[in-house]
């Protein structure tokens, strides 16, 4: 599968095969409609057990928003493209991200960072949230949060992390090795910024076409084929 590379240092996204012994930047991504072609990743996205909690978090039937992927590399620096700086995200009135970890994860290669309660409303002191959707400086954060208020989490390959992105969150960035994590969203209304459409696969999954045919609804951000 082709993907992108990108990073603050970098301009050219285009379509290139991953080096992994030699990558050309911060992180590399591969593309929801390339993704959602894999049968394992049509019937994880459509697993029972994690449309439940999705949509008991949410408290409505979750919408799939998107599916991505990406490998992340060392650097000496933290990477704002690739997440890697303090921010908290505004997606959807609301929505629940799945994080997949593929390998290992620990405090050299990728560790995730989460201040507690900032999910929750004014969770977040005004003088952060009247920012927006921008870096947060860590001299910013250290002086409104104590090191117990931070969770750093690692985790081992086939470890989830259910998250609620609206809380100050980042990856740290990697020391050593690569970390290759899978991301899915569910959210509960399409209302913001205009989604980036996943096409439907060409070729689905018995599970998945369950799903397509009884529940249209999770589907609303696929391109418009309800075909089995």
């Amino acid at each position: 599968m082709i993907g992108r590379y990108s990073d603050d240092r970098r301009n050219d996204n285009r379509p290139v095969k991953l080096d992994l012994n030699n990558p050309k930047s911060v992180r590399y991504k591969y593309n929801s409609s390339d993704l959602i072609e894999i049968p394992e990743i049509q019937d994880l996205i459509v697993n029972e057990n994690i449309l439940r909690i999705a949509e008991s978090y949410l408290g409505s039937i979750p919408i799939i928003e998107y599916c991505e992927s990406w490998w992340s590399f060392p650097s000496d620096y933290e990477d704002d493209n690739a997440a890697q700086s303090w921010h908290f995200d505004m997606d959807r009135p609301k929505w629940l991200k799945v994080f997949f970890f593929l390998n290992d994860c620990n405090i050299d290669n990728g560790a995730h960072l989460f201040i507690k309660k900032t999910h929750k409303n004014l969770g977040i002191p005004f003088n952060v949230r009247r920012k927006g959707y921008s870096r947060i400086k860590n001299e910013i954060i250290q002086k409104l949060f104590s090191e117990s208020e931070i969770i750093l989490m690692e985790a081992k390959a086939g470890d989830i992390l259910f998250e609620d992105t609206i809380g100050l969150h980042k990856g740290k960035n990697l020391k050593s090795g690569n970390r290759l994590i899978l991301q899915f969203q569910y959210s509960s209304a399409l209302f913001g910024a205009k989604p980036y459409t996943i096409k439907m696969p060409q070729s689905k999954t018995e599970n998945f076409k369950y799903y397509l045919k009884n529940n249209e609804y999770l589907f609303l951000n696929f391109s418009n084929d309800f075909s089995s």
